[in-house]
């Protein structure tokens, strides 16, 4: 039998209230939307890695509150060039302690979670966009920052955000014989080769300071990608 107020590792059903209320604009040059919800969650699933056993892990959290802010600006500035931005922030606070199930002793073991923040939750996004399309040359320069996050559920380790620099641009052909539309396409991720950790996979962190230290992924460095297409049909 479950403690009051304390979530199951074992995996249930889950369930959820959302309510969210929002305004959009759609103009000839100027396009916003700006959304506020909040949700609460019954048994919120989420997954991971054991980092010892390399197996998938499924945990029941419980009661989990969401809420937050999600917001989108375009304008046109002119034939060629345009701006894009958005904004979103996140409140993820669980509203149980975790029952970690019975350790060697067997003993109950529970984390004490209650009011703490869901890890891999950055409270800020912010991404940034400027765009430029002329004929068939299109490209676009775009920033995307993150704010800090937690890696265990006990909230005892955070690391810092991170800003990548991205460039995607093309150029777009008239058709060749049978083949329509084709395109090549240049992708270029974190320009300024920004190093950080993105991600904790290990949802068996409950709290770094009892050995379940978070494991994390690491930003992908600089890199670029070529694609050819076209459509065939």
């Amino acid at each position: 039998p479950l403690v009051p107020g304390v979530s199951d590792v074992s995996t249930k059903p889950e369930s959820s209230w959302t309510y969210d209320l929002g305004w959009r604009f759609y103009g000839s040059r100027i396009s916003a939307v700006v959304d506020a919800y909040d949700s609460d969650f019954s048994n919120k699933q989420i997954n991971g890695t054991d980092q010892v056993t390399s197996q998938s892990v499924y945990l029941s959290l419980g009661k989990v509150h969401m809420r937050g802010l999600n917001t989108e600006l375009n304008v046109k500035l002119s034939q060629d060039w345009s701006i894009y931005g958005s904004y979103s922030y996140t409140q993820a606070i669980m509203e149980r302690d975790l029952d970690a199930g019975k350790n060697k002793n067997g003993d109950e073991v529970y984390y004490l979670t209650h009011g703490k923040t869901l890890l891999n939750t950055p409270r800020n996004l912010l991404n940034i966009g400027v765009s430029f399309t002329h004929g068939p040359v299109w490209a676009t320069l775009s920033t995307r920052t993150s704010s800090a996050f937690y890696g265990d559920w006990m909230n005892t380790e955070k690391v810092g955000g991170y800003t990548t620099l991205n460039l995607n641009a093309g150029w777009n052909f008239h058709d060749w014989g049978f083949m329509h539309k084709p395109y090549i396409k240049i992708n270029g991720f974190n320009l300024l080769n920004r190093r950080a950790f993105t991600f904790a996979s290990n949802v068996t962190a409950f709290q770094a300071t009892a050995g379940q230290t978070p494991y994390y992924s690491l930003l992908e460095g600089r890199s670029g990608m070529i694609t050819v297409g076209a459509s065939f049909f």
